[in-house]
């Protein structure tokens, strides 16, 4: 009897153990932007990210010479192999801190203030995602980390809008919706024409670039919150943006021949199977861009599901997430491409400049990655060391457990 009594009493003990540990870590991980927050910081302290301020650093200490380093590493894989080899042996020092410092005059990209600076290198970042292969684009880690340290509001009328588009942007391509929110509402989404003049000299153009810029701007972040309602998969959420991303392309005439498979998906999603049919026989297989043959093939495969549901499921998911948020940067780039916007967006110094800049810093991760392939998987310092709090409940619950006879 005694012996029965102890044993319940350790079982007791071990179950309100467990639930202190629980209340612990829920709220060690708050719900909603502070949970993302908290995530993003950490991942922030990552080896990764370290290696990228490491070659930030290095651009700030030795300027003209190491920007020529870059630029030919982009080309040249020894010297890639060199800078990487260089950056990887310092991870184990002291993490450098982050610095506003611009950078691009040492790629030829003039003297710029820091945020200016800044949004062109976040820009030729993101425009790397319209490569076809994985390792021709920028990590998302180095993006995250330019997208966090750029500050909109410092910037001139013109380009504080793109600046927040391209944050939420980057923000939602990596899962961290709930902080997308606020920065998405500090869109502008009908600049004035005369906040165009350092764009476009004559006045005649200055209103077709401001509605052009202002319909750029509302194309990356209704692509970008589509996805976040994709990643909760929130149906009728999803449905609304992708909707509203297809009535933005539609205005700047871009992504035309792309344009019937995400038309098929928002009317899959709306339970319009008719137009969704409609809109797939519009698409003929062998023209179908690299990117959409597995989105065309999902579609189709959700168009033969039985039941509105088991349909919708079908339509979410991370890949879907990957190909929407591709599919909007080509979109994005097209309509800088066809417009005023490239004059200052891709054709300037400081546009050229940031791409030289990216170039060579893609060549030196693909290089750390040959030579430590898995430097870019460690865990953080702060998942790998448990918060006080949460390590000693844990400690105390496993105590219990071994003091109550449970294994």
């Amino acid at each position: 009897m005694g012996i029965n009594i102890r044993i319940w009493l350790g079982g007791l003990f071990t179950v309100a153990a467990l639930v202190g540990l629980i209340a612990l870590l829920m709220r060690a991980s708050p719900d909603g932007r502070g949970a993302d927050e908290e995530r993003l910081s950490d991942r922030m302290s990552r080896t990764p990210v370290r290696f990228h301020k490491a070659l930030r650093a290095h651009l700030v200490s030795e300027g003209d010479d190491f920007a020529a380093r870059l630029e030919r590493a982009a080309a040249n894989d020894g010297e890639a192999d060199a800078i990487a080899r260089q950056l990887l042996s310092e991870l184990d020092e002291e993490a450098p801190p982050s610095s506003d410092t611009p950078i691009l005059r040492h790629f030829g990209g003039g003297e710029l203030e820091p945020t200016l600076d800044r949004l062109h290198v976040v820009l030729a970042m993101i425009w790397t995602e319209r490569h076809p292969e994985q390792a021709d684009r920028m990590p998302l880690y180095a993006l995250l980390h330019e997208a966090r340290s750029l500050d909109p509001r410092t910037l001139e009328p013109s380009l504080r809008g793109l600046a927040y588009a391209a944050k939420v942007f980057a923000h939602s391509t990596g899962g961290y919706c709930d902080i997308v929110e606020p920065m998405a509402s500090e869109v502008e989404r009908d600049l004035p024409p005369t906040v165009m003049a350092d764009w476009v000299a004559e006045e005649s153009g200055q209103e077709p670039a401001a509605r052009t810029l202002s319909q750029l701007q509302g194309f990356l972040v209704d692509g970008s919150l589509a996805c976040c309602a994709i990643r909760s998969e929130r149906y009728e959420d999803t449905r609304a943006r992708l909707q509203e991303s297809i009535d933005d392309a539609e205005r700047l005439g871009v992504c035309e021949r792309r344009m019937p498979l995400i038309r098929a998906w928002a009317a899959l999603l709306s339970d319009d199977r008719e137009q969704a049919r409609e809109e797939l026989a519009a698409l003929s297989p062998d023209d179908l861009h690299d990117d959409d043959v597995e989105a065309h093939r999902v579609v189709r495969s959700a168009l033969a599901t039985d039941g509105d549901d088991a349909t919708h499921r079908a339509l979410m998911g991370s890949t879907r997430v990957k190909w929407l948020s591709r599919m909007i940067v080509a979109g994005a780039y097209e309509a800088v491409e066809d417009s005023g916007l490239s004059r200052r967006l891709r054709d300037s110094d400081a546009a050229r400049a940031a791409q030289r800049f990216v170039a060579g810093e893609i060549a030196v991760i693909r290089a750390a990655r040959r030579i430590e392939p898995f430097f870019e998987r460690e865990r953080s310092a702060s998942l790998s060391l448990p918060d006080p709090g949460v390590e000693s409940a844990m400690s105390w619950t496993l105590t219990s457990i071994e003091a109550s006879g449970w294994r």
